[in-house]
């Protein structure tokens, strides 16, 4: 498994997208670097 901090430099991009999603900081988060890294998301979630 690898781990993935948030780094701050990125912080203004992942609160710009959980806004514009409506989602949290903590999933937008993953939102955010699912898309920046190329991968895929899993979810349960709507």
């Amino acid at each position: 498994m690898k781990i993935i901090r948030v780094n701050t430099i990125d912080l203004p991009e992942v609160e710009d997208l959980a806004i514009k999603i409506v989602l949290t900081f903590y999933d937008a988060s993953y939102v955010y670097y699912a898309k920046k890294l190329g991968i895929k998301i899993l979810t349960n979630d709507e």
